[in-house]
């Protein structure tokens, strides 16, 4: 049974493997370190989920230093090593949350940090998992509303500030539909006032709420990235995206439309942008093709 499963890789396998694997893993040169090693960790993580908590820490710390510290040096190095890692830290996060988010503040930062720096490579593997742990981290924090003031009180303008920087950098275009879903997320709980406490510096803008601090920041951070860009334009961009935070398809096309009239995505391949568009012309055409599914005045338009 499942539960026996359990219970055996907790009290017999786990301790085995930790004080030998783990402790050779950790105490190893870098260059030596067997990626697989990452790997077996992340299939304890699947196979006993939440039930692994009380011990996640004997395993979790060890494991997740000595190998950020190999990761995030470059882009490049230890490529194996970098996306178990990173899938390592999606299993974590996905059947621990409730561990995670409970961890002391230094710790829970250098987790963001590693999320983030996941999202920023060019390379389509590691920047989709990390934009699916951080869309995994948006979603249990709905249901661990007693952590959500906290963490985005300490987090919200910094993940903002690092989506849209790969948002504005054409080298990650093909994360387009991620990025856009996962900002809108973001507004949305802004817009709607999820957030009940400051994720900002009160004392600094005393008089500010959420909403409107978070719109002058973005703002801020598109006027600095393209200086050529009116302030009325992309505060009008800004305020549009906020008021349709609710709907993904208009605020998808609001930063689309955007970005396409930018010197700096004008001469680009830009096919990106339109994948959605492009899916749902193929559905429709499929859809046509499946007699009686279309009723024919739908066909004639």
């Amino acid at each position: 049974r499942l539960d026996d499963d359990t219970s055996i890789i907790r009290t017999q396998i786990l301790p085995a493997i930790r004080e030998s694997i783990l402790a050779d893993y950790v105490q190893s040169h870098p260059v030596v370190r067997v990626a697989e090693v990452i790997s077996l960790f992340k299939s304890v993580i699947d196979q006993t989920r939440a039930e692994i908590e009380p011990e996640l820490g004997s395993i979790f710390v060890p494991l997740f230093t000595s190998t950020l510290e190999m990761v995030t040096q470059n882009f490049l190095e230890f490529p194996e090593h970098r996306t178990n890692f990173f899938n390592f830290m999606q299993s974590t996060v996905h059947y621990c949350f409730k561990a995670i988010i409970n961890l002391p503040f230094d710790q829970l930062k250098l987790i963001v940090d590693m999320i983030c720096w996941a999202f920023k490579h060019t390379d389509r593997i590691n920047s989709e998992i990390g934009l699916v742990i951080l869309q995994t981290v948006i979603d249990k924090l709905h249901s661990h509303s007693h952590a959500m003031d906290g963490f985005y009180s300490h987090f919200y303008v910094q993940i903002i500030e690092e989506l849209f920087y790969v948002l504005t950098d054409t080298f990650h275009k093909a994360d387009f539909q991620f990025h856009t879903s996962i900002l809108m997320n973001l507004f949305s709980i802004v817009h709607n006032k999820i957030i009940i406490s400051p994720v900002f510096d009160t004392s600094k803008f005393p008089h500010q709420t959420n909403e409107e601090f978070i719109q002058e920041y973005i703002s801020k951070l598109f006027t600095s990235a393209f200086p050529n860009v009116t302030k009325e334009l992309v505060s009008g961009l800004v305020e549009e995206l906020f008021c349709c935070s609710s709907n993904i398809v208009a605020f998808r096309s609001n930063i689309r439309d955007f970005l396409v009239e930018l010197k700096e995505f004008s001469s680009q391949d830009n096919d990106e942008f339109f994948i959605d568009q492009e899916k749902k012309q193929r559905e429709q055409e499929m859809r046509l093709l499946v007699p009686g599914l279309v009723h024919g005045a739908m066909v004639d338009e």
